[in-house]
């Protein structure tokens, strides 16, 4: 092994040990609920909606947004970007929905894929949104 790939190697453990500890900050960041309460992500578990999409000449179940169970009321926080300026459809990973899934989606304490119409207990949660900065959202 040459000296650059010996470097490589180092540098490639140590980005696989940021990224962990990463992983890790990120979970236990506090959202506030709609309960009136901060929650850590990772105590949290959350659903992924899913929805059957008939547009022409392409039919099949697609995901839709993200709710998060409140660990103490039950209620369904639906993580919601009123003022997304891309369409989710169109580029869903640089949606703000989309970079929020992709960062936290694994953090949850457990995820549910479930079709909507979830349950008539779910209320907009704009929390995310209104703190895109604290939660890396660009």
């Amino acid at each position: 092994m040459t000296k650059i790939e010996k470097e490589i190697e180092e540098i490639t453990k140590r980005l696989s040990v940021l990224q962990e500890k990463l992983k890790l900050e990120r979970s236990q960041k506090k959202f506030l609920c709609i309960c009136g309460k901060k929650h850590r992500i990772c105590d949290c578990d959350a659903i992924q909606t899913t929805y059957w999409s008939n547009e022409p000449y392409n039919e099949e179940w697609r995901d839709g947004d993200i709710h998060i169970i409140c660990p103490v009321s039950k209620v369904e926080n639906r993580i919601y970007f009123p003022d997304d300026p891309i369409p989710i459809k169109d580029k869903f990973y640089q949606s703000w929905n989309g970079q929020f899934k992709t960062i936290y989606f694994s953090l949850f304490k457990s995820v549910l894929r479930k079709s909507v119409p979830i349950t008539s207990i779910m209320q907009n949660n704009t929390y995310f949104n209104d703190n895109k900065e604290k939660f890396g959202i660009k």
